[in-house]
């Protein structure tokens, strides 16, 4: 992890008066923010504090099931690895984005990340009708779809399944928690992650000009188009 990463993610002044508030106004936003991409954030941030915890995911609403936890310094890694992941698959931020039709597993919260560093990312609410779904994979040109195995959600792997092979552009699919079926392009996320945890590609130095699709809310079975 390089030692000189940009830090954005602590205070720079301490905020007493209205003058204060005046003068953090009228400063310019690169001057205060030096990152120019998400992965600056999130590596300045392990850099500050690795060992706070930085991301807890529920699978289930009940305490007793164990939570995931990630520290600052596991949380970059495995956005890391997500990310070069992506990138030898061919995303970039002018390729067709990572399309996520996937529940909130812990590995999915990583992944969504790393596709931001790696590209684009879109985000599909898994409820919507399997029409619907590959409706706006066809129209965001998705080139890699993640999907959650059989075992944590059959419904939505059952709908994945139907849709990939009505997808042109759909190149890969990734499965979280899942073995790998390469006669249907399915890959298991956990084997296929490089366990390396440094970026194997230049993170952008200028800030992209998008880097995650959000589907506007609506009906369930009748979505309008992605922003």
């Amino acid at each position: 992890m390089p030692g000189n990463a940009p830090q954005t993610t602590r205070f720079t002044r301490i905020v007493t008066a209205i003058a204060d508030i005046v003068a953090l106004e009228n400063s310019r936003y690169d001057d205060l923010i030096p990152a120019r991409n998400l992965y600056h954030l999130f590596e300045a941030t392990a850099l500050l504090h690795p060992d706070r915890p930085a991301l807890t995911v529920m699978n289930t609403g009940d305490l007793e099931v164990a939570a995931a936890h990630f520290s600052h310094r596991e949380l970059l890694g495995r956005i890391v690895q997500a990310a070069n992941l992506f990138r030898s698959l061919g995303v970039t931020p002018d390729s067709g984005p990572v399309a996520f039709l996937c529940p909130a597993l812990a590995h999915m919260q990583v992944a969504l990340l790393g596709a931001q560093v790696a590209g684009v990312a879109s985000s599909i609410n898994y409820l919507l009708t399997a029409d619907a779904v590959a409706d706006l994979l066809i129209a965001e040109n998705a080139e890699v779809l993640m999907i959650p195995s059989a075992a944590d959600d059959p419904e939505s792997w059952h709908k994945a399944a139907t849709v990939m092979e009505r997808v042109p552009s759909l190149r890969f699919v990734l499965v979280i928690g899942g073995d790998s079926d390469l006669p249907r392009k399915m890959m298991s996320f956990d084997a296929a992650r490089p366990g390396v945890t440094s970026l194997s590609f230049s993170s952008t130095p200028t800030a992209p000009p998008f880097a995650r699709c959000f589907i506007p809310a609506g009906r369930p079975a009748a979505p309008s188009s992605f922003a």
